[in-house]
C-alpha cells in the first residue's frame, strides 16, 4: 500500500488488517479535506503512526497531517493514490525505477 510521507509516497506493508484499515482511513479523509480544503479532517491523524514490516523488521511511520506540507504534496501530484498507482505502473512497465 501507499504511505504518503513528506517527501512524497512510498510503498510499505502494513503490519496486519488493522493497519491496513488505518491507512485506508487517513486516504479517505486526505480525499475529503482535498475535495473541501479542510485540512482540519487530518487532525486525529496527527501524531499517529502505522506499523510496517520491512526487510522483516516492523516500524512505525507517522502520518503527515501538516497543511503546509500537504500542499506542497498536492502541487507535485502526490496526494492522489490513484494517480501515484497508474504513474507507477506505466514506469515499471517501461522498466524504469
Amino acid at each position: 500500500m501507499l504511505l504518503l510521507r513528506d517527501y512524497g509516497n512510498v510503498w510499505v506493508q502494513p503490519a496486519n488488517a488493522a493497519n491496513r484499515s488505518l491507512l485506508g482511513s487517513y486516504w479517505h479523509a486526505l480525499g475529503v479535506a482535498r475535495e473541501t480544503g479542510d485540512w482540519s479532517l487530518l487532525k486525529k491523524y496527527k501524531n499517529r503512526s502505522v506499523t510496517v514490516i520491512e526487510k522483516g523488521q516492523r516500524g512505525r511511520l507517522k502520518f503527515v497531517t501538516d497543511p503546509g506540507i500537504l500542499r506542497e504534496l498536492e502541487d507535485r501530484h502526490q496526494l492522489d493514490p490513484k494517480e501515484v498507482t497508474r504513474y507507477d505502473l506505466r514506469r515499471a512497465k517501461r522498466g524504469i525505477r
